[in-house]
């Protein structure tokens, strides 16, 4: 199998990470633990350095460092897929149109061999673009979501602490945002061909449209949410910007940390 080399950015530094982000709690020197006589471990097995709060921090940071060179990539190539994709429309939309001069035409009037190719062509193109583009970015709200809730997990904290982190995108959490848009990748088809939904396929909904600002027609088809909305999720977010994203990401995290502390 051939090597494929591919040109990722470097792994950033922790303390940039840290004060590009105003990770306030991290500022603080961490060490480790005892409790009982015995040096404290996380739910992981690891040596804990000060609490339960600052080494999820802690680790979400190193998650985030050694990820951050993947979701960079992923991020930009969303974007040229996006570009891509309009490009294709665009092409699309300008392809010469058949004119007929009956509502039967003549064998001379039918589409020649070479406009057929074109067209599918055309529609390849737009296609591959377009779910290569939704690939990329439900890829990166999964992991994004995935190790956000166990930052949730190793500092324990709750639904409520969760819910009201951070600043608020159309009334809900990021935290919120990010759940429902992985909820909605990994079942928009059971959605789509569901003749009742539950309650938790509901709630999904419900959130999406608060955070898109898509208002869900009383008694009006699911249809707009049961297909992946990463797409839009993101652009919600950040506005195609990977450092704005960050930026609200890390955020939300330490907004849920002080949440955290606050109930201790």
């Amino acid at each position: 199998m051939p090597e494929v080399s591919l040109a990722l950015p470097p792994v950033p530094d922790y303390d940039d990470v840290v004060d590009r982000n105003q990770m306030v709690i991290l500022k603080t020197q961490g060490d480790l633990t005892v409790r009982g006589g015995d040096i404290a471990l996380t739910r992981r097995g690891d040596l804990m350095l000060n609490d339960e709060v600052y080494h999820a921090l802690f680790s979400f940071v190193q998650f985030w460092r050694y990820n951050y060179p993947a979701l960079w990539t992923l991020f930009h190539t969303m974007l040229s897929a996006q570009a891509g994709a309009l490009a294709a429309e665009a092409n699309l939309n300008n392809l010469p149109t058949p004119v007929w001069n009956s509502s039967v035409p003549s064998p001379s009037e039918w589409p020649t061999p070479e406009f057929g190719s074109g067209l599918w062509a055309a529609v390849d193109r737009h296609e591959l673009s377009k779910q290569a583009a939704d690939v990329y970015a439900s890829t990166i709200i999964l992991v994004i979501d995935w190790a956000l809730g166990n930052l949730c997990k190793d500092m324990e904290a709750n639904a409520t602490e969760w819910n009201n982190a951070g600043a608020p995108i159309g009334g809900r959490s990021l935290g919120e945002g990010l759940r429902a848009a992985g909820n909605n990748f990994r079942h928009a088809d059971e959605w789509l061909v569901a003749t009742s939904l539950s309650g938790r396929q509901m709630q999904s909904i419900r959130v999406l449209s608060d955070f898109l600002q898509e208002p869900v027609a009383h008694g009006g088809s699911m249809r707009p949410f049961a297909r992946d909305r990463s797409q839009d999720v993101l652009e919600v977010i950040c506005e195609g910007n990977f450092m704005l994203l960050e930026a609200k990401v890390f955020e939300f995290a330490h907004s849920l940390a002080v949440h955290r502390r606050a109930r201790v």
